[in-house]
């Protein structure tokens, strides 16, 4: 199957489905004799223009780090009927997601603090670059094997830092479960920033650096009323990598985000680590 893409003579071929999401599913195609990676998300639906924005964000994401997967080209498929969907066309990264990789239990300890290393770079630079990302967790890091480096992906989510949100109707939230930050679950995407960024990346590399470690339960509101909005959600976390990793990822998941650790501090924790 062909796909039409915008502003080119040359449509792309789809291969195979590579995986599944929530909004798209993602496929291997061939554009120009080059293999890529095709998103295609669901059909579209109203929900006030929200989406088709999102969408177009993802596409004009612009970030000279490599480790920022970003979309080439952008078009749409057509289904019987009425129906369409929106269609991003991205590089290939042979990798397989963060999320599966915890899972296999196939990280030694020197990949563990060099992907989070490279998280926390990776972030840092989107941020600089102007954005934010609204929905970082494992699923949306890429990992190619050899434990060394890492890649971000999925900028569905993302808004520009300074983008003024006060007429605009964001008062839902959105991102995954289990990464939301407080001030989203209160106030909705209204309320997202780079802090809100940094609370998902403290569960992120936590999970990288020590999964065995974690509390099972996530619930923040239960943790305020216990310990208050200045408390960490991983007072009790440990890495295996020393005080100055503990802390940092400690900082990333304060309830309060006005107390939380900034992306130059946790780059140069993680930085001094990894040079060490």
């Amino acid at each position: 199957m062909s796909i039409d893409l915008w502003g080119r003579d040359d449509p792309v071929i789809l291969v195979e489905l590579h995986d599944s999401g929530r909004s798209a599913d993602l496929w291997i195609g061939v554009l120009n004799a080059e293999e890529v990676a095709v998103k295609i998300y669901r059909p579209t639906f109203d929900d006030g223009g929200l989406f088709d924005e999102s969408v177009a964000r993802e596409h004009e994401v612009e970030c000279d780090d490599p480790r920022i997967v970003s979309a080439l080209f952008r078009g749409v498929i057509n289904y019987p009927g009425s129906r369409w969907s929106h269609v991003l066309v991205m590089p290939l990264i042979d990798a397989e997601c963060l999320r599966d990789v915890i899972k296999s239990g196939a990280l030694d300890s020197g990949s563990k603090i060099a992907i989070s290393n490279e998280i926390v770079k990776s972030l840092a630079s989107f941020h600089e670059c102007g954005m934010i990302h609204g929905d970082l967790n494992p699923a949306n890091i890429l990992a190619p094997e050899g434990g060394s480096k890492a890649y971000l992906i999925d900028f569905e989510f993302c808004l520009p830092i300074d983008m003024d949100r006060s007429d605009i109707d964001y008062s839902r939230e959105r991102g995954t479960p289990g990464y939301i930050a407080p001030e989203i679950e209160q106030f909705g995407i209204r309320a997202c920033s780079t802090s809100s960024d940094v609370w998902a990346l403290g569960w992120v590399l936590a999970e990288t650096l020590n999964n065995d470690g974690l509390p099972e339960d996530r619930d923040w509101r239960k943790h305020r009323e216990k310990y208050g909005s200045k408390a960490s959600m991983l007072n009790n976390w440990s890495s295996g990598y020393g005080g100055d990793i503990d802390d940092s990822v400690r900082r990333c998941v304060v309830i309060d985000r006005r107390h939380r650790i900034k992306m130059s501090e946790m780059v140069g924790s993680f930085e001094s680590h990894v040079s060490q």
